[in-house]
């Protein structure tokens, strides 16, 4: 079995019970894998994150119950709670049920009543134009309560003298696999894939991290209920250009308490990209949306950019022409309310993404509020606390 960073069985359920599966992110090396999704900023000098991220404010933490439930209210006001709908279209609740499933996995392991070594398999990638087969160690073990979880993983670590590369693939394929809870018991089902790649050569840098969720489903002894169809991708290169990139689609995620909706999100999409040129004197920023939220209000949103946010800014006097930003979101709510966010200029030196916000309720009354400061959407998530 290829070694992994373990903490123990008392550490691990400590950190199960105490933090409600909450884990924490790492800049350690991956092949330690003490975080399938780290969280800090992008690769490079800090002046140049600052200047990549859609606000300036890109390395204050988003608040973390907003990214776990959506809106945090019990009645839906879109013009008020319309950052937390886009956070929830984001999927960062993605990336801390990443982390939460690695730490339930790591648990069923040690706590297995047996395990059995399975004919190994191979993963591909491509590295350098060419295809490498990974191989790919595989092990089934029977869950303390009942039910199987097969564990899945390949590493690949290379050292030339201009070129290196670490990737780790895991997956965990849970069949209704049971574990002891504080509470009862937790039950999960259905797979989660994950791959991180950290590449470097003679000028350039490349990460990446994919996770997949396909018909994942996690009950917890609580009441609570996680249910997930869903793939996310983060890619950064950083050569004398710069170039960084999150995508998620979400065909259906729902969080749920005794029945009662939490967070739900289907048919979703999230796109967001930015970027500065090789000479480092203009810098595009992109994102496009549609997808279905329900927070816990229990009412629908239908969010859609029907022209995506752009913003070319010129970092410096050059060739090209400067776009301003551009573009404009909708929400349609089920009870009638809807919101307009159209890009706009603020008018100052301030580099913030900024829109007007048009909102009109359930009664037909409107309220306008001119060069709000957008949201700000982190290419990187943050940890959540839940």
């Amino acid at each position: 079995m290829i070694p992994r960073q373990l903490s123990t069985a008392i550490l691990i359920a400590s950190l199960l019970s105490a933090a409600g599966c909450n884990s924490s992110g790492s800049s350690s090396p991956i092949v330690a894998n003490d975080s399938l999704f780290d969280t800090t900023l992008p690769v490079g000098n800090s002046s140049q994150n600052d200047e990549l991220a859609p606000s300036s404010e890109n390395d204050t933490p988003v608040n973390a119950p907003d990214l776990i439930t959506g809106s945090a209210v019990s009645a839906l006001r879109l013009d008020t709670g319309y950052p937390s709908l886009l956070l929830s279209l984001a999927g960062y609740q993605l990336e801390n049920l990443a982390e939460d499933v690695r730490l339930i996995g790591d648990l069923a392991t040690i706590s297995a009543i047996s395990s059995t070594a399975l004919e190994d398999g191979t993963y591909s990638v491509e590295d350098q134009g060419r295809t490498v087969d990974l191989p790919v160690t595989r092990t089934l073990y029977a869950c303390e309560l009942g039910g199987e979880l097969t564990l899945e993983l390949a590493q690949i670590t290379m050292n030339d003298l201009f070129y290196s590369r670490g990737s780790l693939f895991t997956q965990y394929i849970f069949d209704q696999c049971r574990l002891e809870a504080e509470q009862g018991e937790k039950i999960l089902d259905g797979t989660l894939q994950t791959m991180v790649n950290d590449i470097a050569g003679r000028h350039f840098t490349i990460k990446g991290k994919q996770a997949n969720w396909t018909a994942f489903s996690w009950v917890d002894g609580t009441g609570d209920t996680i249910v997930a169809d869903a793939m996310l991708d983060i890619n950064e290169f950083s050569s004398f250009n710069y170039e960084i990139s999150r995508q998620v689609q979400i065909s259906n995620y729902s969080k749920a308490t005794d029945d009662m909706i939490i967070e739900r999100v289907s048919d979703a999409s999230f796109e967001q990209s930015s970027s500065i040129n090789a000479s480092q004197s203009e810098q595009e920023y992109a994102m496009n949306v549609q997808g279905r939220v329900v927070d816990q209000s229990g009412i629908g949103v239908l969010i859609n950019t029907g022209t995506p946010y752009f913003r070319r800014e010129l970092l410096r006097e050059t060739a090209s022409e400067a776009i301003p930003f551009t573009g404009q979101l909708t929400m349609n709510s089920d009870d009638g309310s809807e919101l307009l966010l159209t890009a706009t200029e603020t008018g100052s030196e301030s580099t913030e993404l900024a829109v007007d916000v048009v909102y009109q309720d359930k009664n037909g009354q409107t309220s306008t509020q001119n060069a709000q400061k957008l949201v700000n959407l982190p290419f990187y998530g943050v940890p959540l606390i839940h």
